[in-house]
């Protein structure tokens, strides 16, 4: 082989490193930004949800309460679940799928959930339900429950194995040691407060006395479960906003942090072709 021949061979190697080279960079710059994207959105949300709650509770300076409350019992034709991992009675659960860490976390960042509830009346006064089952949960109280990936029962449902698995596949092994299932319950019997989305305010009558003027049918509601203490309710949830904010500020930094980065990757392996395409000349 010549050595004209020799520095082609070379020159389409470098050409082919250098391609994967920008590919993968570009890839995996691009994933990165969506996370990026993702996590900031959540985060916004997030915030927005509490400024929410805030009024609907009316904890806001100068709102009125728009909540429906009173103690929860099944509705007469409906029979109280079990919580598929912990195994107790409720009217509803909402289970998910994420890291260790801090309670609140999963009101900033959810990886997946699944709930469920039935039909249930304030007082024996008024029937509320919830579309498709949905709800959420106002801060994690003594009615949330943890679980490692081998703690799930054996009775729990076959979804949540395979939702496990699915969830380690995705992240690698360390994420069975790391990953956790925490579920929460809407009690039987105790008090409660249903914060309907303020989008269906309007749909859920008059106020009297935390009941509505007829039965209620919401789409994703939060759960406040037990007696409130407002002094001590605003300051968790401002508390929440404020890491809800660092968060979208985090991440938003990253976003454009990681830009310059890529677009200087991107201009090395395009310098890169261009010189060594002149060099076979």
């Amino acid at each position: 082989m010549s050595d004209d021949q020799a520095f082609e061979v070379f020159a389409a190697l470098v050409l082919l490193a250098d391609t994967i080279i920008a590919l993968a960079a570009l890839a995996r710059g691009l994933i990165a930004l969506e996370m990026c994207r993702s996590r900031s959105n959540s985060a916004t949300v997030a915030s927005r949800d509490i400024d929410s709650i805030l009024e609907m509770m009316g904890l806001s300076a100068g709102a009125k309460s728009k909540t429906l409350r009173g103690a929860g019992t099944p509705a007469e034709s409906a029979q109280a679940l079990r919580a598929p991992l912990s195994g107790r009675p409720c009217l509803g659960f909402l289970v998910e799928l994420g890291h260790g860490g801090e309670p609140d976390s999963a009101l900033i960042h959810t990886t997946c959930e699944a709930s469920e509830s039935i039909p249930f009346q304030l007082d024996g006064k008024q029937t509320v339900t919830f579309t498709t089952g949905g709800f959420r949960m106002v801060l994690a109280s003594e009615q949330r429950s943890t679980f490692r990936l081998d703690e799930v029962p054996a009775a729990a449902p076959d979804s949540w194995l395979f939702i496990c698995l699915e969830f380690v596949a995705k992240r690698g092994k360390k994420a069975w040691n790391v990953a956790r299932l925490h579920e929460w319950i809407i009690p039987v019997g105790e008090a409660i407060e249903v914060i309907p989305d303020p989008r269906q305010v309007d749909r859920v009558g008059v106020v009297a006395d935390g009941y509505r003027a007829h039965d209620v049918d919401l789409m994703l509601p939060w759960i406040y479960v037990g007696a409130r203490n407002d002094a001590a309710l605003v300051d968790r949830l401002r508390r929440l906003r404020i890491v809800a904010v660092n968060e979208f500020r985090h991440w938003r930094r990253r976003y454009w942090s990681i830009i310059p980065a890529l677009l200087v990757v991107e201009a090395l392996a395009a310098w890169l072709f261009v010189f060594v395409i002149g060099s076979l000349r």
